[in-house]
């Protein structure tokens, strides 16, 4: 047997084996993107204040601060809002110079006791704040979607999203004569990413004073949260079938 016959058999013998190591169809892929905004009540709420102190001794200047936020937290109890959780802030002591008129005369000290009072009871804190309108100071109050209440609306928003990156990749595969194949892999996420931050429920930014003049009309009036926006995309990856 020749060289060219022995050469002409051993590629008639390699090609079976050369087609069942062939990638099958689906192997080749095509990914697009859809997207879903779903609309979700904040569940929760969350009031911060603190009460201020200054004496000439440092440890009378916390009792004291310590005392008058007790008293505040107190009222808080007594409202019985709805899974409260009331986190205190510590004592924060400040060392501060007397002044005088040829220089400081000697020193005072100022501290600051503060405390979190978190609900799902957002109409609630609006009570609350009347309660503590005496603190030193009120931060804006703050309504927020909790964390399980934002995985259910992206878990609900994401076959949405998922459905609309089908039709982008039927549409780009359509103009090729190619078919959309099995779904190989998906990828949702929400467009901002991470919890955002707790939106003041009078506007954001406001300065604490006019925190403590909305105390009394909080009560009065109804508190709502309004609605959240969360964006949800959905990254689809197919196979493609000829």
């Amino acid at each position: 047997m020749t060289a060219r016959t022995l050469l002409a058999l051993s590629l008639i013998w390699a090609a079976p084996a050369m087609a069942q190591t062939s990638p099958p169809a689906h192997e080749r892929s095509v990914s697009a993107e859809g997207g879903c905004t779903a609309l979700v009540a904040p569940d929760r709420g969350r009031l911060t204040i603190w009460t201020q102190r200054t004496e000439s001794s440092a440890g009378r200047a916390s009792a004291e601060a310590t005392a008058a936020l007790a008293t505040l937290r107190g009222r808080l109890d007594g409202l019985h809002l709805a899974d409260a959780a009331i986190e205190s802030n510590g004592v924060q002591i400040d060392k501060q110079p007397i002044d005088g008129p040829k220089g400081p005369t000697g020193f005072q000290y100022q501290a600051r006791a503060g405390l979190q009072l978190d609900s799902s009871d957002i109409a609630g804190l609006g009570r609350a704040m009347d309660a503590v309108a005496s603190a030193d100071e009120i931060a804006p109050m703050a309504v927020y979607v909790s964390e399980g209440k934002r995985q259910q609306a992206i878990d609900a928003c994401l076959p949405k999203a998922t459905a609309e990156a089908k039709r982008h990749a039927e549409a780009l595969l359509s103009g090729v004569g190619d078919r959309l194949g099995p779904t190989l892999r998906i990828n949702g996420f929400e467009a901002h990413g991470g919890e955002a931050p707790a939106s003041d429920l009078f506007g954001g930014g406001r300065p604490v004073l006019y925190a403590r003049m909305a105390a009394p009309m909080a009560a009065k009036a109804e508190v709502s949260a309004g609605d959240r926006q969360i964006e949800v995309r959905s990254t689809v990856t197919f196979g493609i079938l000829q």
